[in-house]
């Protein structure tokens, strides 16, 4: 599941609360508690979303270095 479905999924559960929070026994101390800790979620959407893009650069990385390689072995006339 990517970061945007997560935060999809948050943006659904704030809605059906603050709609529903009038007839729920308690839903103002809920939505409270959902406040509180929707920060949390987003700092842990973000940090997952960047290990992600880290991990996605440094692929990248490897790629355009083996090309450099590939690269520089074509040009001093070895073959690979």
């Amino acid at each position: 599941m990517g970061a945007a479905d997560v935060l999809a999924i948050l943006g659904a559960i704030f809605f059906i609360l603050l709609i529903f929070t009038p007839f729920i026994p308690g839903g103002p101390s809920l939505m409270v508690l959902f406040l509180g800790l929707l920060p949390l979620a987003l700092l842990v959407v973000l940090i997952v979303k960047m290990w992600e893009l880290s991990s996605e650069v440094r692929s990248i990385k490897e790629e355009l270095k083996a090309l450099r390689d590939e690269r520089e072995d074509t040009e001093d006339g070895t073959e690979v």
